[in-house]
């Protein structure tokens, strides 16, 4: 008689991947709603001393694609946790402001981030909303009524969300549009709810409406050193909580 066990088949099922790579807690997590926004960010920051403490994920665009990427930190949270990326500007502004206050327009609130980058600038607010601003006319509006320099999508849910969970925060934007440039309405379905650029669809939308290349290759050439100067930022943050750490371990 055979007594042998016959071994299980091996699981085809995957574990759930950890929030962070193995033997890597990292102190500062960088969140984009945008693939191209992570990928220029990740791709300065791999240059940075800092590199090994920094994470940099995507989350999808909007609101509720923030609020779920933060409250996956919770149970894990770093030192920092900075929204990362492109926003539209209402005023002249350099290329990446340091962001000084959030405004959410509609539900009222005003929140103030828990750490700046460092540097003597003038701090400017920035407004969150539910959907983009296209036009110099509502840019102009939205800036005379809120006095904000810059509007974004996700800041609002950013902030109130960072809040809630006692979660370090930041912001960090770097302008694509200017106060004076028209952003196309169909831009906002060039990408999908994961951040991705859908390419057919965005050369489809330019060559249907040409008229829209000159101000979408100008947002193009501003956006890529935009996001270099707000990787340098970061970086600029992550040295500051480094030094900040050394000046705790000689205070000990």
């Amino acid at each position: 008689m055979d007594t042998s066990v016959e071994a299980p088949a091996p699981s085809t099922a995957h574990p759930p991947a950890p929030l962070y790579p193995a033997a890597m807690t990292p102190r500062i997590v960088v969140l984009c709603p945008l693939e191209f926004e992570r990928a220029a960010i990740a791709r300065r920051l791999r240059k940075s001393a800092h590199a090994p403490a920094i994470l940099v994920r995507r989350t999808g665009p909007g609101a509720e694609a923030i609020e779920d990427a933060l409250d996956a930190l919770a149970d894990e949270p770093p030192e920092l946790v900075i929204l990362a990326g492109l926003a539209g500007g209402l005023s002249l502004t350099p290329p990446s402001p340091r962001i000084g206050e959030v405004i959410d327009p509609v539900g009222g609130g005003r929140w103030f981030p828990t750490r700046l980058p460092p540097g003597n600038e003038e701090t400017v607010s920035i407004v969150g909303l539910r959907s983009p601003v296209f036009t110099p006319k509502a840019k102009r509006m939205l800036h005379e009524a809120t006095g904000a320099a810059l509007a974004d999508c996700e800041s609002h849910a950013f902030a109130r969300v960072c809040e809630e969970l006692a979660l370090p925060w930041c912001i960090v934007r770097a302008v694509s549009d200017g106060p004076g440039d028209i952003l196309p309405e169909a831009s906002v379905d060039w990408v999908d709810d994961d951040g991705n650029t859908l390419a057919l669809r965005a050369l489809c939308g330019m060559l249907l409406n040409p008229r829209h290349i000159p101000t979408i290759m100008r947002i193009r050439k501003r956006s890529r050193p935009a996001l270099e100067a707000a990787a340098g930022r970061i970086m600029e943050l992550a040295g500051a909580l480094d030094r900040k750490g050394a000046a705790r371990v000689r205070a000990s």
